[in-house]
Order: C-alpha cells, then sequence, then structure tokens
C-alpha cells in the first residue's frame, strides 16, 4: 500500500488533471487531495463512517428512469 503523501500526491494530480491542468492552484488541488485522503482513511478505519459515506455515495447517483 502506498504511504499517505504518496496518496496525496497521486490525488492532487488527479483533481489538476480533472480541471483543465490550471496553472496556479496547485495549493488548492493539495489541500483538497489531502482532506479527500484523510476522510477516506478514516472511514476505512471506522465501519459506521465507511458505510454512511456509501450511502451517500450511492444518493448521488443518478438514477435512470424506467420507460
Amino acid at each position: 500500500m502506498l504511504d499517505k503523501e504518496a496518496m496525496i500526491r497521486e490525488r492532487a494530480y488527479a483533481i489538476w488533471l480533472q480541471s483543465g491542468c490550471p496553472a496556479g492552484r496547485d495549493q488548492e488541488h493539495w489541500y483538497q487531495a489531502v482532506f479527500e485522503v484523510t476522510n477516506d482513511t478514516i472511514a476505512e478505519a471506522n465501519p459506521v463512517k465507511r458505510v454512511k459515506r456509501a450511502l451517500r455515495s450511492a444518493a448521488t447517483v443518478p438514477v435512470k428512469k424506467k420507460k
């Protein structure tokens, strides 16, 4: 498994790519990655938070309407 800093670095890079590779927003992307990685780490360690996070994610997935 990757160490925490490597996970943050990879997530910050992914955020940068998803944002269209803008210049000058590296700190914003880094702090967003820190927040996401930290929350994921906490959720993985705590089963209740993991379930809540999964339910939140499921609630944001668009549901296809039946014809």
